[in-house]
């Protein structure tokens, strides 16, 4: 398979952020929601908010809006190759002393599919960030971040870190994200395996 044309943007300043996300299904995705809502009200916590409930499989990165159907359709070949992914979470963890979220239970299916779709983003699309591929991955769903004080996450954390948390999905689409000021939108939903 010959590798696609990569888009110039060096000289185009029009370019647009997406990413890749995991995204639980409903009723599952209400309910991480109004944990990310409470606790924003609590803490006036907002960022949190900007993107739905999500596992992150490719941080944001540039993209040429023109070209997003190649992005679309290049993501829709490969994901079709892909089993859906059986997800477990189970508790809260924390990256102090800024993020709470929600810990999917160890997954190796979630871990190979990352290192899969950075591979081939890399090799189809020239869509590569080198410091995140080499970091080790930890899946998380963010439920607060950033936009609160070292007191607030501490206040928070107290908390959630024994708070219980279980639930489980399976991950049958790879939503794309684009942003937009003010936030993230999902522009398609991606299946997983052949229909």
């Amino acid at each position: 398979m010959k590798p696609c044309k990569k888009p110039d943007r060096v000289n185009n300043t029009s370019t647009l952020l997406y990413y890749l996300a995991f995204i639980p299904p409903e009723p599952l995705l209400s309910r991480i929601e109004s944990i990310k809502k409470a606790l924003s009200e609590t803490y006036q916590t907002y960022t949190a908010l900007r993107s739905p409930a999500h596992i992150t499989v490719q941080i944001p990165f540039s993209w040429d809006p023109a070209e997003e159907p190649q992005l679309l359709g290049t993501l829709g070949d490969w994901c079709v190759q892909k089993a859906p992914i059986p997800i477990q979470l189970q508790g809260f963890g924390a990256f102090p002393p800024r993020v709470v979220f929600i810990k999917p239970e160890p997954n190796e299916a979630l871990h190979a599919f990352r290192e899969d779709v950075l591979t081939y983003l890399q090799n189809r699309l020239h869509i590569s960030n080198e410091r995140y591929a080499q970091e080790a991955y930890t899946p998380h769903i963010t439920l607060a971040h950033r936009d609160w004080t070292p007191d607030q996450f501490y206040e928070a954390w107290a908390s959630l870190e024994k708070a219980p948390f279980q639930a489980d999905f399976t991950a049958h689409t790879l939503s794309v994200l684009r942003h937009r000021e003010g936030g993230w939108d999902v522009i398609k939903q991606i299946s997983l395996g052949k229909l």
